[in-house]
């Protein structure tokens, strides 16, 4: 198999036939398709990004838990996650990270809020001797997809799999923490962010913070001076110069709106 990237954004029948197989008869191979592929109208996003961004508007509250319990139950973060992780965007993402891996000379990393597992598994098969711990919700749909994607791309030994509640109660330690299309999706990411510091003093993050008609699900949106608080790491480590490594700076538009575009490292 080429990269895992690659693969999906030119395997669409494959990458059907898989997800069809992972729900086990849940959904049709005809909605497996449609959810992942269908545009209904023009200027809309695919079935499954509608489908996902319905559900969220549903909740009947929207809290911490709430919300958490929402990404552990769905099916629809597979249907809009994995068009997207094979798109020319999210392997220009990837490509970038395995640069500052390789640059920086990091022997291991974590993968938090990892999804389908498509990073990790890009990580793994461009830097065989990279440790990669991938970490997501306990038990949550997109956890256990991420496994059978891996079983698929067969590097599911090569990968360690930790669930958020075993990672942030263990002693894992690495070089940095990435973190790409994930705070932003977090209510707490300030209690969150803290407990991540105590795996690493290197935090890459890749973030859009910004909540729109089809990604309400963007939850956390900080104010410019919590962001700039978290990207100095100012309130969570008294001791020593730790170094946050961000992809993202600050941008206000004419009404006000934080903005966050992408950098280089």
């Amino acid at each position: 198999m080429n990269n895992i990237i690659d693969f999906i954004d030119s395997n669409p029948e494959t990458i059907t036939d898989w997800v069809t197989e992972f729900f086990a008869g849940k959904y049709s191979r005809t909605e497996v398709a449609d959810y992942l592929y269908k545009i209904d109208a023009e200027g809309m996003p695919r079935r499954g990004v509608v489908q996902l961004a319905s559900e969220f508007n549903s909740l009947d509250e929207k809290n911490t838990e709430s919300i958490k319990q929402w990404y552990t139950n769905t099916d629809f973060y597979v249907f809009d996650l994995l068009p997207w992780n094979g798109c020319n965007m999210f392997k220009e993402k990837a490509e970038q990270i395995v640069k500052l891996i390789k640059e920086r000379n990091y022997t291991s990393i974590v993968d938090f809020g990892g999804g389908l597992g498509v990073l990790s598994i890009y990580i793994k098969t461009m830097l065989p001797d990279c440790t990669v711990h991938y970490v997501d919700l306990k038990d949550g749909v997109t956890f256990q997809f991420a496994q059978f994607l891996m079983q698929k791309y067969n590097v599911r030994d090569d990968v360690h799999v930790m669930d958020d509640e075993a990672f942030f109660a263990s002693d894992v330690t690495v070089d940095c923490i990435l973190a790409t299309d994930c705070f932003e999706h977090i209510p707490n990411m300030d209690e969150v962010f803290g407990k991540l510091t105590a795996h690493s003093y290197n935090i890459y993050h890749d973030s859009t913070f910004f909540s729109d008609k089809w990604s309400p699900q963007h939850v956390y949106t900080p104010t410019g001076l919590q962001f700039l608080n978290m990207t100095a790491l100012y309130n969570y480590l008294p001791n020593g110069s730790p170094m946050l490594l961000t992809r993202a700076y600050l941008q206000y538009d004419t009404t006000g709106q934080l903005q966050v575009k992408f950098a280089t490292v």
